[in-house]
Parts: C-alpha cells; structure tokens; sequence
C-alpha cells in the first residue's frame, strides 16, 4: 500500500491520520499480527517493545527522496 514513498497511500498528510482505520486491513493492526503472526514465538508485551523500538528507530531516520536519492533537509536538520 505503499504511495511511493514509504509512506502507506491511506495516510492523510494535512491531517495525520489514516484514511481508512476502521476499516484498514489485518496488516496495518498490530493486536491481529500478533496472533496470526508472533503469539507462539513472543509475549505480548516483547511484541510490543520490538514494534516501538522499530518505530522510534525509523522516526530517528533521515528520510530520503526516492527520486533523487537524497536526504530530506528538515530531517537533516533536526540531527545537527
């Protein structure tokens, strides 16, 4: 569902939020992933530090532009 980007095509930039959430595929819910997915391998709450340390991990990320491959300024400058 990627828009090109990285960025999911359902997610509203103006106002932060996912178009579709009530209704968003099994995919984008964290709680049915566990179960399909992770529940024998981890417990809940291990789940749930990997998937906020991931998060946190790719907020810190410079992003990139995909069309010319470089970072963008705002995120640039935020880690100087």
């Amino acid at each position: 569902m990627d828009r090109g980007d990285g960025v999911c095509r359902h997610f509203d930039d103006r106002q932060n939020r996912c178009e579709i959430y009530a209704i968003r595929p099994d995919i984008c819910r964290i709680d049915r992933q566990y179960e399909i997915n992770y529940r024998p391998l981890m417990s809940w709450e291990a789940f749930v530090e990997l998937n906020l340390a991931a998060c946190q991990s790719l907020q810190q990320s410079p992003k990139v532009d995909l069309h010319s491959g470089k970072e963008e300024a705002d995120q640039v400058d935020r880690q100087t």
